[in-house]
């Protein structure tokens, strides 16, 4: 069986040293593909394969992972200091 695009991204995250696609955090509600491969414009869904997505030796790809993290998130525990108002009470 000729090898899949998720076999290339997982290649390319191995070679580039990124976390595996498993241990990515996932938020609550994000439900879009983590990575996104590209061969002239037309995405390549991970489960087809190289061959069927016209990618060859030699093809220029483009792999796009997201990845998601909490940086300057801040859980105000403090009730008090939360501001209640709403646009509508500006005007």
């Amino acid at each position: 069986m000729p090898p899949a695009v998720f076999e290339l991204r997982a290649e390319i995250a191995r070679k580039l040293r990124w976390e595996p696609v498993e241990d990515l955090l996932r938020l609550n509600g994000f439900e879009e593909d983590w990575e996104l491969t590209v061969l002239d414009g037309k995405a390549c869904p991970g489960d087809r394969s190289l061959e069927a997505c016209g990618i060859r030796s030699g093809s220029r790809v483009v792999t796009v992972r997201k990845v998601l993290f909490a940086d300057g998130w801040k859980i105000n525990a403090d009730v008090d200091d939360v501001d209640s108002s709403d646009e509508e009470d500006e005007f």
